[in-house]
This record gives C-alpha cells, structure tokens and sequence, in this order.
C-alpha cells in the first residue's frame, strides 16, 4: 500500500499547502526506491458489472459528489465517480472524494468515513484467478445487487442474489 500513498502525496499537498509544512513522514526513501524497482504505477479501481457495460458510480450534482449520494448504475466512462480506492479498513471510497465511504446503514449510499468498519466494511469475495466477485458487507450480511440498466439504484440483496462486479485498474495519469 505504500506506493498508493507514494503516488497520491503530490495531488494532496497540492490541495491542502497548509499541511505541508507540519505533516512528517519520515524516510521514505525505501518505499520509493522499491516502488521504481517493481515499476509500480499508482492505480484506481473502477468496479464494473460482470457481462455489462455498466459501472457502479456515485450520484454527482454538477460532478460533485456529496454526502447522502445514492450508488447507481451509469455506462462506464472513466469518471471520477466510477473510480474507488478499497481502503487498508475494507472502506470503499469514491475517487471524488476523500472523506465518504460507501455506507449500507440506510441502503447503499456515500456518508461520512468514522474509520469503525460496521456499515462502512466492504470485503470481496474474490475468485483464485480472476478480480471479480461480490461485494459483501458483513454488517448486514447483504452484497451489493444492481441492474444493468442507466440510473439503476444499487440495493442490498442476499449474496446468492446478487451480481458478481468485475474490478479493473485504472492508471493515474
């Protein structure tokens, strides 16, 4: 995880100067070095539907993603609110957005990170050979079901129900 965390400090520091100056890493020097050693590239994930052209995506108002925002399906386009990062936590986050969560408290929408797993824990339930499977959160023993079709909200369903999402790296260019 270490070349994630490499990779997304220049984009931080840019939005947030003020943070520069008191935040201390220590030496990474290590970690980068092994980072161009494996000619690690940063990534972001895009959860698309197995079998479908549809991608899970975060409901945006103006490309703005905000607290509440409801999961639905939409034509997968590289968007920022197609992309998510799978926290160290198991917390599924939008790529637009660093401080919400995929949250299965009130159905399936994006809420304040509180970092204590419950509703906000996501595993998933990967095949040996492949990146795809469910997307399961153990708090409601419940995966993420969705149709393939625009604008289809996604729902909790029993697992056996529900789709099996295909995970692919996107590059950070």
């Amino acid at each position: 995880m270490p070349n994630i965390i490499i990779a997304l400090k220049p984009e931080f520091y840019k939005a947030r100067p003020h943070l520069a100056s008191v935040t201390d890493f220590g030496d990474i020097s290590s970690r980068i070095k092994l980072k161009e050693h494996l000619r690690c590239k940063p990534f972001k994930w895009s959860i698309r539907l197995e079998n479908s052209s549809h991608c899970l995506s975060a409901e945006s108002s103006m490309g703005r993603i905000s607290r509440g925002a409801r999961v639905e399906m939409r034509i997968c386009r590289a968007e920022r609110t197609q992309q998510w990062r799978l926290s160290e936590n198991g917390e599924i986050r939008p790529m637009g957005s660093s401080r919400l969560c995929l949250d299965s408290l009130k159905g399936i929408t994006l809420l304040k990170c509180h970092n204590q797993g419950a509703h906000q824990k996501w595993s998933i339930t990967v095949s040996l050979d492949t990146i795809e499977g469910h997307l399961f959160n153990a708090s409601v023993g419940k995966c993420i079901k969705a149709e393939s079709e625009i604008s289809s909200l996604a729902q909790l369903q029993f697992c056996s129900l529900a789709n099996i999402f295909h995970l692919e790296v996107v590059e950070v260019h």
